[in-house]
């Protein structure tokens, strides 16, 4: 009998091991993939639209800085909010120095781009914070125990693909296609804004204030169709962003939507922009970003310690 105890007992502690070590092989490669293992100089915060739209790699080159692209498919408002707080809780409460945070008219009116969106974060359960968005919104409790417990459940086939992606430092965009003519002439749903998603969006910009973040509010554009629903709405949310920047010496806003969005050979739907769009969209940013840093003279890892320590003073 006490054979038996002893094999199962050790049949069930091998089994936890090769689970967490199976996830802790995944787990390090998202780490990677977005970013979240290192200390970066520019952190990219949204959903697919952003994901889609600039080359990590090349943004990296081109400014000599690190790049943090921690961006996943139909995460809301609230739920960014929450990325920006895994991230902080991985750099021990250090920001990076500029954060850019996507943008768009009709964020305001999507309380869930997908319903089950929290899903996407069971891999990085271990976080506090990840770890409270994933008990409130998960629908029945044995779905946040079971990913809890059995850690090689919270990985699915395009997670462990973009894990195995991370640790080949493999980054490039695969998005070749190009909209039809038939959905890009479709007509779009006019543009709502809800104020709670408001409050809260400007909160976590408050949130990345507060961590000396300097805040570049990027809109990459979405197809004509959208504003044609509703120009004067979709003009009053865009001016949301604007006056936040005029507002503050701590923001911008790059307004990329008069150039991308009457051009259908750059997009491979209606909001998501191609690799062709993609090549000339980070082309753009990296020559605004390097204006924003020599205009504010921000603190990056090419600062040399004397500029380090003036932008300290001036902001305290």
């Amino acid at each position: 009998m006490k054979q038996k105890a002893f094999k199962i007992i050790f049949f069930l502690t091998l089994l936890m091991a090769m689970d967490w070590l199976i996830s802790l092989f995944f787990q390090k490669g998202l780490e990677h993939y977005y970013g979240l293992d290192q200390q970066a100089d520019i952190l990219l915060i949204g959903h697919s639209h952003l994901m889609k739209t600039c080359n990590k790699v090349k943004m990296e080159k081109a400014l000599g800085l690190k790049v943090s692209k921690y961006c996943r498919e139909g995460v809301n408002i609230h739920q960014r909010h929450y990325m920006i707080q895994h991230y902080l809780d991985k750099r021990q409460n250090i920001s990076a120095p500029i954060v850019i945070y996507g943008v768009d008219p009709t964020m305001f009116g999507q309380g869930n781009l997908s319903l089950n969106s929290y899903k996407l974060f069971y891999p990085f359960m271990d976080s506090p914070p990840m770890d409270d968005l994933i008990r409130k919104e998960a629908t029945k409790w044995y779905d946040y125990h079971l990913h809890k417990w059995v850690r090689c459940s919270r990985y699915t086939v395009t997670s462990m693909y973009r894990a195995c992606r991370g640790w080949m430092n493999y980054w490039e965009s695969l998005s070749n296609g190009v909209i039809s003519l038939k959905d890009w002439n479709k007509k779009r749903s006019a543009v709502h804004v809800s104020d709670e998603l408001l409050q809260e969006f400007k909160q976590t910009i408050d949130l990345l204030l507060k961590n000396n973040s300097h805040v570049i509010l990027v809109y990459p554009g979405i197809i004509q169709g959208f504003r044609n629903g509703n120009p004067e709405k979709y003009d009053s949310v865009v001016n949301i962003f604007q006056t936040m920047a005029n507002n503050s010496p701590h923001i911008d806003f790059l307004n990329y939507s008069p150039y991308f969005s009457p051009h259908r050979e750059f997009f491979e739907d209606s909001v998501h922009i191609n690799r062709k769009g993609e090549e000339i969209f980070t082309r753009m940013i990296v020559k605004d970003i390097e204006t924003i840093i020599q205009k504010n003279k921000l603190q990056t890892s090419r600062s040399t310690p004397q500029q380090k320590e003036n932008l300290t003073a001036s902001r305290f």
